[in-house]
């Protein structure tokens, strides 16, 4: 009966036999001791995450002004395009926009200092909030308008149309891949929202209705309707430049987005 004295072991919870203690260990992997305290390592994943905190908390977002050019830059464009100046029907209402003074000294600015560096501004600033979507859009369209304001001036200095304004094969193809830029943006924006999405693909429906006049000699009807595409994507453009910058400001979701 000596077996009755002998001291039980004691009993473990069912299933944790065989299994090591949990829990963080007592000096984690990496962990480095100092008069102050521990100091422990910090992940990738956590150093992304502070960059990213840092530049949202730190950088305003370019995304409203950059929208707001663009927005006030195509609808002037897309008045002009849509016959709503006093222009001829004979042939491309931007060569004879170009031959009108007062047309010309009226938007010339607004291509290069609003539509070009501004928006060209806010895209480079759009990198630095990490924003590739608004970097692209604003950058590509700002490079555009610059562009556009250029051939403008040397076309009123000189007479002759230069660059985009003139309605050639070379012109139809070179808005063709500006149409082709805008196709692709129309499809990353519907991870942005509805509003941007509608801002992008009238655009390209407007750019492609342009490169098609251009292929045509200038057909005054479609590019009539490229304007009218243009005043649309535009208007988008100003309630999503409207609504970011109130909605920011106010601290509130102000106007849907």
């Amino acid at each position: 009966m000596a077996h009755e004295h002998e001291q039980e072991e004691p009993s473990r919870p069912e299933g944790a036999q065989g299994q090591e203690p949990t829990g963080p260990p007592l000096n984690p992997r990496g962990e480095q001791w100092t008069p102050a305290g521990p100091i422990r390592p910090v992940s990738a994943e956590d150093i992304i995450q502070r960059l990213e905190l840092n530049a949202q908390a730190t950088v305003a977002d370019a995304a409203p002004l950059g929208l707001a050019a663009f927005a006030a830059t195509t609808f002037t464009l897309g008045a002009i395009e849509a016959g709503w100046a006093a222009i001829s029907s004979q042939g491309s209402p931007i060569i004879a926009f170009v031959s009108s003074i007062t047309g010309y000294i009226a938007t010339l600015p607004m291509l290069i200092i609003f539509g070009g560096i501004a928006q060209f501004i806010a895209a480079m600033w759009s990198f630095r909030k990490g924003s590739t979507f608004w970097a692209t859009f604003l950058g590509v369209y700002g490079s555009l308008y610059g562009v556009l304001g250029l051939g403008i001036l040397v076309s009123g200095l000189t007479g002759i149309p230069v660059g985009i304004l003139q309605p050639e094969l070379g012109t139809a193809v070179a808005v063709a891949m500006f149409a082709l830029i805008g196709a692709y943006l129309t499809f990353a924006a519907t991870g942005i929202s509805a509003v941007v999405v509608g801002t992008a693909g009238f655009l390209t429906v407007s750019l492609a209705l342009l490169s098609a006049s251009f292929f045509m000699g200038g057909a005054f009807l479609t590019i009539m309707a490229a304007g009218y595409a243009s005043i649309v994507s535009a208007l988008l453009a100003f309630y999503a430049s409207a609504a970011l910058v109130i909605n920011s400001t106010l601290g509130r979701e102000v106007m849907p987005y």
